[in-house]
């Protein structure tokens, strides 16, 4: 658990640190290169010590514990790895919404399939995970707004599931680097995520996987394995302030 906590707590705020500073230096140049390769390093020497442990040490939740503390709303962002997420998470709170997140592990292969199966659930759009009743609205094939998610929040199902899968279309077909990457997530989270969010009370949000940054020009970001930006994820409770 230790290891998870130093990834969630140091390792993945400190890398969204790094990606924008390499990207404004990029532009700026007000910052030798040589340091900012340094700070890079120290980051990467970090991150291979959490790769020599393993990805769910001493009590850290899985997937399971995850399913057992859901509440009525899930709220899925496919592909959300640990940094992109304390850059997500600040454009909640700076919303004024209360966040209380603790990360969790997925075994390999770290995908969508295996994440809804360790959950309980497959790919039919209505069933039963432990007792409760759900239905799963897969947002970019539903499409619709405010009132298609009303109706589905108004439903029957004891939990409903949106999944949102802007993040995962854009790994999958992007070269840029991580940090532009990042603020395109972040502007359709604005723009066409944060508007569905603030119809619902309370929620809690999670990922199905992360990704792993390549740094070739072919399938750059890549999903699947065992690394901690695939498999150590967020998942946190989350409620608006109105």
């Amino acid at each position: 658990r230790a290891g998870a906590e130093l990834f969630a707590k140091v390792a993945a705020p400190l890398s969204l640190l790094v990606e924008k500073l390499r990207h404004e230096n990029a532009r700026t140049g007000a910052v030798d290169p040589g340091i900012v390769e340094g700070i890079g390093q120290r980051l990467a020497k970090m991150l291979g010590g959490l790769e020599r442990t393993p990805a769910g040490p001493g009590g850290i939740l899985d997937a399971e514990a995850v399913s057992g503390r859901l509440g009525e709303v899930l709220v899925v962002l496919d592909g959300l790895r640990f940094d992109l997420w304390c850059m997500l998470r600040g454009e909640l709170e700076g919303r004024g919404w209360s966040v209380s997140e603790e990360p969790f592990a997925v075994p390999v292969p770290s995908t969508t399939l295996s994440f809804r199966s360790l959950l309980g659930i497959g790919e039919a759009p209505e069933g039963t995970v432990g007792g409760r009743s759900y239905t799963l609205v897969r947002w970019a094939e539903h499409g619709g707004g405010r009132r298609k998610l009303r109706n589905v929040l108004r439903g029957k199902a004891d939990l409903k599931i949106l999944h949102f899968n802007f993040i995962d279309v854009k790994i999958h077909a992007s070269s840029i680097d991580l940090y532009p990457l990042f603020l395109l997530a972040r502007d359709e989270f604005r723009a066409a995520v944060m508007p569905l969010l603030e119809e619902i009370p309370a929620f809690c949000l999670a990922s199905d996987h992360g990704f792993a940054d390549t740094g070739r020009m072919k399938e750059r970001y890549t999903h699947g394995g065992a690394s901690p930006w695939e498999v150590i994820l967020p998942f946190a409770q989350v409620r608006r302030p109105f």
